[in-house]
């Protein structure tokens, strides 16, 4: 199979090619010539994100809520954000010193606030190749968040925090754990007195060897209740130490409003819950959701002994373990499960993490919604008295695949390139980027509504005339699948394409003709009108198309058997040529075509070396009458190099662009190789990173030979991201 450019897609999105789209040049283009290859920057499509972990209110006028986002580089960052009686509004917060690769991933799980201008939050990173978890711990003054040390238990090098409770800026209780010198995993909590944190001793059920804590909640500085697991136990602070306790149907999460009254509910899979009444644990039924198959909590609070609200999701489909969100309420005698709103575009999943009330007329409470991370928005709602009702969360603007397949300049001040970038509900959806001389602006495209195979839109190939006509085709849910776009100097406009497949590549030559052509021999016609269905290029799957006008144009791709590689148009019909196989080659592959003239064309792309195997880059020219194939350098150190794009701006200079795998690191890096008129040469074209994913799909050059590429460059978080390479 041929190795392509990888677009990243929802796991059941239509497969797009890396291919380039040609047109004649149109007249008095203009390209400013650039010294060398160098990254120009392109936008990328962001996500609003986040995730809320917890939650703590003081009053109904004011609650931090903390969590952790991925942001638009793709790193998780640690999340904080405030609400103040009307809106929340995100704090800044810092991160540790390493968050500079996804690894470190800094999460805050736990946050209390016993007044307005304090609350103490904890969580955890990780160590970059170690893996071992770090405690991170951070404190708000009512003005900003500073990163406070903490220690850890003797003899152990990796720790986690993951909730916290405070009575006063001057006390507070935090659990989690750690592991120690054996790599066994051990109850940890830690004690704060206003200046500094310090580690407690803490039991554990006789012959546990495997032990944490989860949810801690303290009454005041004398009486605090943790839980613990593997076996579920808990632990009672007195203002001195801590003793065990046993317990009786609940676990997981706890929430006390004085000595005498405290509340534990089952985390996952929750079937129960149990109450201490200041001397013994009592079960205590649980309600679930009517039809929910399977349940999980994730955050309880009591204001009071008659009022408790505990949150999570459930699921009420025996093929999925997650769904909407859910609230149960307490009220002294029994729980009630309360309706709760879920945002709109949360097909997979809204989590409720969090909560925290004030009274029983009050709660906020806060999670996530979306698909899969990074593609989670944070969620929060709050209660009333009389009902839960959704509110706008700080939502930071967070990483997403983007990638741009297609490129096509008419002057120095303008170029159009094309693409993909995933939505928030892991849809494709398409992607158009302009250039207007300075810099490169996202442009609004038609999004048609969310399709069953995970694609709205995809653009793989655009051809510009003018300023003011450009067409761009390739597939939308909103018809029987192929799509085409015009530009008509200020918007994108959606248009209808007949047939059952989407173009994937296109070349104008005037406003008044296009042509269009798909991978299954389908081929479509622009007549400045409408688009046609013309005449199917037999036996054939074409890659990229190339024309110098409405009777001339060349395409390449191959037939079922491999052994037909292009064919050309004259104004009626298709006619199959073939395509001759390197000296040394066992199978060719041609992705891209480009023609200045009828008997002037250049075909790029990549075939199979004997004895080898190794995939070296193609190039073959037509000249009128046959196809001959022209020796191209191979990278030093490559064993895979394909070319994806080319475009020829006379007989004397071609710019072909693709990709290279280093043969050791096996990172993909992008590949640039010209033509003089004579022979072909690799230039140096630099790599948004060196260990991951960088291709150019497709390429434009103008005079003074210079060039643009459109690509994907892997950004620091390892999420694609759109790319954009000048040179000569």
């Amino acid at each position: 199979m041929w190795r392509r450019a990888f677009i990243s897609m929802a796991a059941n999105a239509m497969a797009v090619l890396a291919i380039v789209s040609s047109a004649a040049i149109p007249t008095g283009t203009a390209l400013a010539a650039s010294p060398g290859w160098t990254i120009q920057h392109s936008p990328n499509v962001t996500l609003p994100g986040g995730q809320i972990r917890s939650m703590s209110c003081p009053s109904a006028t004011s609650c931090v809520a903390v969590g952790s986002f991925v942001n638009a580089s793709g790193i998780t960052d640690t999340l904080a954000e405030a609400w103040n009686g009307t809106s929340w509004r995100r704090q800044t917060t810092p991160n540790p010193a390493s968050d500079t690769v996804p690894a470190v991933s800094p999460a805050l799980a736990g946050v209390s606030c016993p007044v307005a201008g304090f609350c103490e939050a904890v969580g955890a990173y990780s160590t970059p190749g170690t893996n071992a978890s770090v405690i991170l711990a951070e404190s708000w003054n009512g003005t900003s968040w500073t990163i406070r040390p903490v220690p850890y238990p003797s003899g152990s090098s990796s720790a986690v925090l993951s909730s916290v409770s405070c009575t006063s800026p001057t006390f507070c209780e935090a659990a989690g754990f750690a592991f120690n010198s054996f790599g066994a995993q051990t109850a940890l909590a830690e004690t704060w007195n206003g200046a500094a944190w310090s580690v407690q001793s803490v039991p554990v059920p006789a012959g546990a060897t495997f032990t944490s804590l989860g949810s801690v909640s303290c009454a005041s500085a004398t009486f605090c209740e943790v839980m613990g697991a593997s076996p579920a136990f808990a632990d009672m602070w007195n203002g001195i130490s801590w003793t065990l306790q046993a317990t009786s149907g609940g676990g997981g999460l706890v929430s006390c409003v004085s000595p005498s009254f405290c509340m534990a509910v089952n985390g996952t899979g929750a079937t129960g819950s149990a109450i201490w009444n200041g001397s013994a644990w009592a079960p205590q039924p649980l309600q679930g959701p009517s039809g929910a198959i399977y349940s999980s909590f994730g955050a309880l609070s009591c204001s009071s002994a008659q009022a408790c609200e505990v949150v999570g999701y459930f699921s009420d489909n025996v093929s999925t373990t997650a769904g909407p969100s859910l609230a149960e309420a307490w009220n002294g005698t029994s729980w009630t499960v309360q309706p709760t709103p879920n945002p709109a575009g949360s097909a997979y999943i809204t989590s409720l993490n969090a909560v925290s009330c004030v009274s029983a007329a009050f709660c906020e409470a806060g999670g996530y919604f979306g698909n899969i991370s990074p593609d989670l928005e944070a969620v929060a709602e709050g209660w009333n008295g009389d009902s839960w009702v959704l509110q706008a969360a700080a939502t930071p603007r967070g990483a997403t695949s983007n990638a741009l397949n297609g490129v096509s300049c008419v002057r120095a001040a303008f170029c159009e390139a094309v693409g993909t970038a995933t939505d928030n509900s892991a849809n494709v959806i398409s992607l158009a980027e302009g250039w207007n001389g300075t810099s490169w602006q996202i442009q609004p495209t038609p999004v048609p509504a969310q399709s069953s195979n995970g694609v709205r839109a995809t653009m793989s190939g655009v051809s510009c005339v003018s300023a003011s006509f450009c067409e761009a085709v390739g597939f939308s849910a909103a018809g029987p699948g192929p799509a085409a776009w015009q530009w008509d100097g200020t918007s994108w406009t959606a248009q209808p394409v007949p047939g059952t497949r989407g173009p994937g590549s296109v070349a104008c030559t005037s406003a008044t003709f296009c042509m269009g052509v798909a991978n299954d021999g389908e081929t479509d016609s622009w007549n400045g009108s409408a688009w046609s269905q013309s005449a199917a290029i037999p036996s054939f799957t074409a890659t990229s198309v190339s024309c110098v006008s409405a009777t001339s144009c060349e395409a390449v791709g191959s037939d079922p058997t491999g052994t037909q590689q292009a064919a050309a148009w004259n104004g009626t019909a298709w006619s199959l040529q073939a395509t001759p196989m390197p000296a040394d080659g066992s199978s060719i592959g041609l992705t891209a075509v480009s023609c200045v003239a009828a008997d002037d064309c250049t075909a790029a792309g990549s075939y199979f070396q004997n004895p080898t195997f190794n995939q070296v880059t193609l190039a073959e020219h037509w000249n009128g009458s046959a196809w001959a194939v022209q020796a191209t350098p191979t990278p030093t150190g490559s064993t895979v190099n394909l070319l994806l794009g080319i475009w020829c701006r006379s007989a004397n200079f071609c710019a072909a662009v693709g990709e290279q795998q280093n043969s050791s690191t096996l990172a993909t890096l992008t590949l640039v190789q010209v033509w003089n008129g004579t022979s072909w040469t690799t230039r140096t074209s630099p790599n948004r990173t060196v260990n991951d994913l960088d291709v150019l799909n497709s390429v434009w050059c103008g005079a003074g030979n210079s060039c643009t590429a459109v690509g994907i460059g892997a950004d620091r978080g390892e999420v694609n991201a759109t790319l954009v390479e000048t040179g000569s």
